[in-house]
């Protein structure tokens, strides 16, 4: 199929969450919004009701007192997480999603540095409350009244909704405050270029930013989200939802695409799967689309009707978005950040770049720190999905500002056509012995094609390149190799033989359990200092 610009896709504009959710209830009313389960009972939410009962829960809000106020929410995911955000959010207050996966003296600080005046909580996260904050008022999800009243229009498009701390990959993040013009104008960008047709399985942590803009962005364009019960049922929803669309990060895009080879491997197939995939993809390539009959076994795992993978999050090499495009399945990888709300550049359902990150979404500019302003440097956004400055950390926003340009702290560069292309993060950039840079992700995508290598972080010691591996113990058992670090030293050997000796590896470590993860499943990066000792 033709890979060239098309029309952005048109959308109604909102300038706050009142009128975005308002739009949505008027246009796609008895639609289901949200199915979920409770225990075995299967139930769902049109977006009148979900409009109606997040409206119930903002009066309360109001009539509790709370104005202007910064209330917590701490939970796994659910409908009324999701409610008691709107909530939260319509009443005029500003919400503070905090990650179940904090430690107690983590979700204290959030708690203190923000002054939150309350928390709403799950029956699971109760004992994850701090005890010792004075004046925390306490709400539980599940204790909420959704009936009667509606709100009027309280807010401003300027004011602020949300503080949410980054999932920092060497410690707490710092407080990122998202206006509503911060998250509207994000969404409707979004939704100009990525189009979704059906039903969504909805997985991703909703205390993370990324993965609300997801719940924002299918409310927009009217699709029915299906609130995963949690990853270990992920492979029954997928049977019993039948989605289209999926939002994730690289790490399950990764998982799906191991079982699928896995099968095939299993049943002595997998080179006949190869050599349908490049048959799938040269046919498509002229304009013959039967990439679904071809792969209706493996899509059928997938319940059947998944069309497009919206992911993002952490680098995921170009060999998936081609293995998935061969199945016939669309994945749009973009690129985002918390401070802007966060997603800023995307790949489209039919205009995108292998290797890339996409395009600047509509009304995000951007540039390189390079005298071209496009050769690779650090990339510099700015756009109204910026946030204006982090919260209660004048100095953090200042070192995070050039004039208007938010430093993203990402390096990359951009082509003639404005595909974006990211190379590493800047402060895990190695400085060789030679002076030149060594971007430790390029070698972690490339480790992580070999089999016998789960996870790997390469870093820094004492002036040397080393990688810190947590082996596939399941495959290297399977396939009889009882030596396991014998066996790494000859694959890193194998694999140093394909690079400048300036990039070679030099030492490696393995590890006996995978990396700690934040809430997106981003490997927590060691300091140089921690990963010598």
């Amino acid at each position: 199929m033709k890979n060239k610009p098309y029309p952005f896709y048109q959308w109604d504009q909102a300038e706050n969450i009142w009128t975005m959710l308002a739009l949505a209830a008027k246009k796609y009313g008895d639609s289901d919004a949200y199915v979920f389960k409770k225990g075995k009972d299967t139930h769902s939410k049109s977006f009148a009701q979900f409009h109606r009962e997040a409206h119930a829960l903002a009066a309360y809000f109001i009539n509790e007192g709370y104005k202007r106020e910064k209330i917590a929410i701490l939970g796994e995911n659910s409908y009324e997480w999701i409610l008691a955000w709107f909530g939260i959010v319509l009443s005029g207050n500003i919400a503070v999603p905090i990650d179940k996966l904090l430690q107690p003296e983590q979700i204290a600080f959030i708690l203190g540095d923000t002054r939150a005046s309350a928390i709403v909580y799950s029956k699971q996260c109760a004992e994850m409350v701090p005890s010792s904050i004075k004046g925390l008022r306490m709400e539980e999800l599940s204790s909420f009244m959704v009936q009667g009243a509606t709100v009027p229009d309280l807010t401003d498009k300027d004011d602020t909704c949300l503080i949410i701390y980054t999932s920092g990959t060497t410690g707490i993040g710092k407080g990122v405050p998202l206006t509503q013009d911060n998250l509207c104008f994000d969404t409707q960008a979004l939704s100009m270029i990525a189009e979704f047709k059906g039903r969504n399985l909805f997985v991703l942590p909703l205390y993370h930013v990324f993965a609300f803009q997801g719940v924002l962005v299918f409310l927009l364009e009217g699709q029915t989200t299906c609130i995963s019960a949690g990853l270990k049922r992920i492979a029954k929803e997928m049977e019993e939802y039948k989605p289209y669309d999926y939002a994730m990060v690289p790490l399950f895009v990764e998982t799906m695409y191991a079982k699928v080879m896995d099968n095939a491997r299993q049943q002595g197939k997998e080179k006949q799967l190869k050599f349908l995939m490049k048959v799938s993809l040269a046919l498509y390539a002229v304009g013959i689309d039967i990439r679904r009959k071809l792969f209706k076994t493996v899509l059928d795992a997938f319940g059947g009707n998944l069309t497009n993978i919206m992911c993002g999050g952490a680098p995921l090499d170009k060999m998936y978005t081609k293995a998935f495009r061969a199945f016939g399945i669309n994945i749009m990888i973009g690129y985002g950040i918390t401070e802007c709300a966060p997603v800023i550049t995307g790949n489209r359902n039919h205009y995108y770049r292998d290797g890339s990150v996409g395009q600047p979404l509509p009304g995000a500019q951007f540039r390189t720190d390079a005298p071209d302003g496009k050769s690779e440097g650090e990339l510099y956004v700015k756009g109204r999905m910026v946030m204006h400055g982090y919260y209660n950390n004048d100095e953090a926003t200042r070192e995070a500002f050039d004039g208007g340009w938010f430093k993203t702290g990402d390096y990359g560069y951009i082509d003639r056509d404005g595909f974006i292309f990211l190379t590493g993060r800047k402060k895990n950039i190695i400085i060789l012995s030679n002076g030149k840079n060594l971007y430790p992700e390029e070698l972690e995508l490339q480790l992580m094609k070999e089999p016998a290598i789960c996870e790997v972080v390469v870093y820094e010691d004492n002036r040397q390149v080393a990688a810190e591996i947590f082996p596939d113990y399941d495959w290297l058992m399977e396939n009889g190799v009882k030596r396991v670090r014998e066996h790494l030293e000859m694959v890193v050997e194998h694999f140093n033989k394909q690079l400048p000796p300036y990039k070679t590896i030099t030492k490696i470590k393995l590890r006996d359990v995978g990396f700690p993860k934040t809430s997106t499943q981003k490997i927590k990066r060691q300091t140089k200092e921690a990963a010598s000792a």
